[in-house]
């Protein structure tokens, strides 16, 4: 029931905005909702992330950690999940984890361990994105 009024307010939404487009309107449409949605479901994951990490206090690693993988995201494309539910959750546990990983591991690691750490994810995030 909820899924089928989400589609509909976003069908909705993105007939307004095609109407203003030049173009093809119905291929306007498809263009505008798929957007739409991808907003709205990757401020979704934010929004959650966000208020995990701030009752576990670690808002700010875990801020980081969004904006790293975020902009490794747009020339990676990122992985994809067998459905949004799937992905909201790994995205959202991912993100809570990495950032309780690396408070707990911080005060554990001696600085030269760290940057090393931080040389090998840095390595990979390159190969990654060349590839």
């Amino acid at each position: 029931m909820m899924k089928k009024q989400y589609e509909k307010t976003i069908n909705l939404w993105a007939e307004a905005l095609a109407g203003s487009r030049p173009g093809n309107p119905e291929e306007n449409k498809a263009v505008m909702a798929y957007a739409l949605h991808v907003v709205i479901f990757n401020s979704l994951v934010v929004a959650m992330t966000v208020l995990i990490s701030v009752v576990l206090g670690i808002f700010p690693t875990v801020a980081m950690a969004l904006i790293a993988s975020g902009s490794l995201r747009i020339f990676t494309g990122g992985y994809h999940c067998s459905g949004p539910t799937a992905c909201l959750i790994l995205s959202v546990g991912l993100m809570n984890f990495y950032g309780l990983a690396a408070v707990q591991l911080a005060d554990r690691m001696a600085l030269s361990h760290i940057l090393f750490f931080l040389f090998i994810v840095m390595t990979l995030s390159l190969y990654f994105i060349f590839k």
